[in-house]
């Protein structure tokens, strides 16, 4: 009977709750991904540039655009790595 309790399988919900409270390996950031990274943000940068040479915004549209996006990218950010608990199992 012992044998038998050592290898059962946890029910789904300490299943999930083990792999919510797991820690998370660090991500290894190659040259690729750095580049990747890069050009994606100086196309966003040529992006914004454009619209305001076009006349499609104004230079105050895309500099405000860009802080709300920072600022919710870092709040999320900071949330996921458990800052404000509110992300599922990373808070507590």
């Amino acid at each position: 009977m012992a044998a038998a309790e050592r290898w059962r399988t946890p029910p789904p919900g300490e299943r999930l709750a083990g792999r919510l409270t797991a820690p998370v390996p660090p991500a290894r950031v190659t040259a690729r991904t750095t580049a990747v990274m890069v050009l994606t943000e100086l196309w966003q940068v040529d992006r914004a540039f454009s619209r305001v040479h076009a006349g499609v915004h104004d230079a105050g549209d895309v500099v405000v655009g860009a802080a709300i996006g920072a600022t919710v990218g870092a709040v999320v950010g900071w949330d996921c790595r458990g800052g404000a608990g509110l992300a599922p199992g990373r808070g507590e």
